[in-house]
């Protein structure tokens, strides 16, 4: 497969790798036609991180604050019996994202070590 060419809001492939460093060696990246999923060892995403020009948009797994009470949405799907919760991130903070990515892997590794 081609290398896919990433915009993340003008920061580029960059972002993915800060976001990998704060994850660690458990978690690995998967490339997408629409961005990256981050998946731990165990088979589960944490988040995925969206491709976009005009800001910066993350889908989480685990559950994340809304740190300016206007940035983060929450949704839940049940798809077959399966219920699906995701807390999307949209802004243009490259710090706020990394916070919420940090408490993302404090929330996963208590609720799937």
């Amino acid at each position: 497969m081609k290398k896919q060419q990433y915009c993340f809001h003008g920061n580029g492939y960059n972002l993915a790798k800060v976001i990998q460093r704060l994850l660690g060696h458990k978690f690995t990246q998967s490339l997408e036609q629409d961005g990256i999923e981050f998946v731990h060892s165990n088979g589960r995403r944490i988040m995925k991180l969206v491709d976009d020009d005009e800001k910066l948009i993350a889908f989480f797994d685990v559950p994340i604050p809304d740190i300016h009470k206007e940035d983060v949405q929450f949704t839940h799907e049940d798809i077959n019996g399966v219920h699906k919760d995701t807390w999307i991130y949209e802004g243009d903070s490259v710090s706020d994202l990394v916070a919420l990515v940090e408490i993302a892997i404090e929330n996963f590794s208590k609720h799937y070590h």
